[in-house]
């Protein structure tokens, strides 16, 4: 197994998200939006790579994933929902525990770094808001 990471700008996105991980033969890829603070380019890591295993020990594909990110890039295009919405936390959503524990360890290692989660925030908004 190989792990490769990038960091990218956020428009270069397979989709509205600031992580993104898919399956290439013996290869995980990791793309990681540029963020305002490598703090949290290290926090947004750590989501992806938890929410990764969650689903790969659960044999949850990236199409499996990718399919559901289609349903939610229709939405925002729509404009039925806010692009600040992430699919990872609808119910609904084929890799919700897995999202859902990433999201714990991104609160953990902004804390565990020494940054502000009410900025961090702000700058993935900010990011996020870019693509309109």
């Amino acid at each position: 197994m190989k792990i490769n990471v990038k960091i990218i700008p956020i428009e270069k996105m397979p989709f509205t998200t600031q992580g993104y991980w898919f399956e290439d033969k013996d290869t995980i890829n990791f793309l990681i939006s540029e963020m305002s603070d490598w703090r949290y380019t290290v926090a947004i890591l750590f989501h992806e790579i938890a929410e990764y295993f969650t689903c790969k020990n659960k044999g949850i594909t990236t199409r499996t994933c990718d399919k559901f990110d289609e349903l939610y890039e229709s939405l925002y295009k729509k404009g039925e929902i806010s692009r600040l919405k992430e699919p990872g936390d609808d119910r609904r959503c084929p890799y919700f525990k897995g999202h859902q524990l990433g999201n714990k360890f991104e609160r953990i290692m902004i804390k565990e770094l020494g940054a502000s989660w009410k900025n961090y925030l702000r700058d993935c908004a900010e990011i996020i808001e870019r693509l309109k």
